[in-house]
């Protein structure tokens, strides 16, 4: 709620990123949804952190990300490349 009345939408899912992030090292926790959450609050570079934790982490919904329209935002990011290139699912060029 500070969120959204301190600042908006984008402000709102920047906080609720911020606290699934928080839960990272928690079993149950899911990075690609602080990344979705990041990508809407703007932060593209702390979404594609978070992409990167469920890698490290070998999240099995991960090559999903490949196909959804949500991470278009950052489907021309060389990191994002990388990271689909790594899941032998490189985008042909």
């Amino acid at each position: 709620d500070r969120g959204y009345e301190g600042g908006g939408y984008r402000e709102a899912m920047q906080e609720a990123a911020q606290v699934l992030a928080g839960r990272s090292g928690l079993p149950n926790a899911d990075p690609i949804d602080a990344a979705v959450d990041y990508l809407a609050a703007g932060d593209t570079g702390r979404a594609l952190e978070s992409l990167e934790q469920a890698y490290q982490r070998h999240d099995p919904n991960l090559p999903y990300v490949a196909a959804m329209p949500m991470f278009d935002a950052v489907r021309g990011d060389q990191r994002f490349r990388d990271l689909l290139r790594r899941m032998g699912l490189a985008e042909s060029e």
